[in-house]
């Protein structure tokens, strides 16, 4: 969790690296220039400075430097696609740590819970992300008594850590349940979501998760790959292959175009993590989905037309 067992980690949000760098470059006009830095939770703070004019007086030759034009500047764009935008909190800031004693380990789940809620009264004990904060916790407290002996203890950065993944996942997710989709669906979904959050420490921006999940048709199809599973509102089929699956919810695809049959199948592939794509040198395109998961097929007359924007997908 946070900074715990991100040693040489090619992924996660490691948000305790610091400092931040950025170049700055003046464009040749003296006076003075104001700089504004933000962050997300942090106060913003300014630094004003005097731009003198600029007199190379130990040239280089064959070495030059030109002045910066400001014509046709712009200003720094945004990126939306970035976690900047802070979700609401369902759990609150933190500010001291939670321990116990060590005699009371084999508590520490009820334990801990019982003080989240007693934080965060207004929260559902029995929704997917607090089962996994939870999780999380109880790993952090039974880690601390090994080497502090007795007792076992949270930090606060922890603390707001797996709280902003937590909140960040229920932004999300919440608003996953309020679509016209299949249940079974959104439930395997928010599973997804709460295990990439919450456990794997990863961020998206949930403004920009929200709009693509707008795009996903109302309706469907849901279908679990495999049998016996027991759940309610879904079609089970043992078929891993997507090209072969989707024939079997919908026998018109097979007389639908390669162009056609093909923004189907990306489709599909971009709005279920549970599908991958592979692509073999002198073949088509492979689509695999992985056994004991369900999947969402979009209704016939939508998913001829239904479009994900480029580079993008849940």
């Amino acid at each position: 969790v946070s900074d715990r067992e991100k040693n040489r980690a090619g992924e996660g949000t490691m948000y305790i690296d610091t400092p931040v760098t950025n170049l700055i470059r003046a464009i040749g006009k003296p006076g003075e220039v104001t700089f504004t830095v933000t962050a997300l939770g942090l106060e913003s703070a300014s630094v004003t400075i005097n731009v003198s004019p600029r007199i190379n007086t130990n040239p280089v030759r064959g070495i030059t430097e030109p002045r910066l034009n400001s014509e046709g500047r712009k200003p720094v764009q945004t990126n939306p696609s970035q976690a900047s935008v802070s979700p609401p909190e369902e759990m609150k800031f933190f500010t001291a740590e939670i321990t116990f004693p060590k005699e009371q380990q084999p508590q520490f789940r009820e334990l801990i819970k019982t003080e989240l809620l007693r934080l965060h009264p207004n929260i559902d004990p029995n929704n997917v992300e607090f089962q996994l904060a939870l999780d999380g916790f109880v790993d952090i407290l039974n880690s601390t008594v090994l080497y502090e002996r007795t007792r076992g203890y949270v930090v606060t950065d922890d603390l707001n850590f797996v709280g902003a993944q937590y909140n960040l996942s229920r932004a999300i997710t919440t608003y996953l349940q309020q679509k016209n989709l299949p249940q079974a669906w959104k439930d395997e979904m928010t599973r997804y979501y709460a295990n990439i959050f919450v456990v794997r420490g990863y961020s998206r921006n949930y403004i920009n998760e929200r709009e693509l999940l707008d795009r996903i048709p109302a309706g469907g199809t849901a279908v679990y790959i495999g049998t016996g599973s027991g759940r309610e509102g879904v079609i089970e089929i043992d078929d891993t292959d997507l090209r072969t699956l989707l024939p079997k919810i919908h026998p018109q695809f097979v007389s639908w175009s390669s162009s056609d049959q093909g923004r189907a199948l990306m489709f599909i592939t971009v709005i279920n993590p549970p599908i991958i794509r592979t692509r073999p040198r002198q073949s088509d395109d492979v689509f695999t989905i992985e056994r004991g998961r369900v999947i969402l097929i979009p209704d016939l007359e939508t998913l001829r037309e239904a479009r994900f924007p480029d580079n993008e997908q849940l």
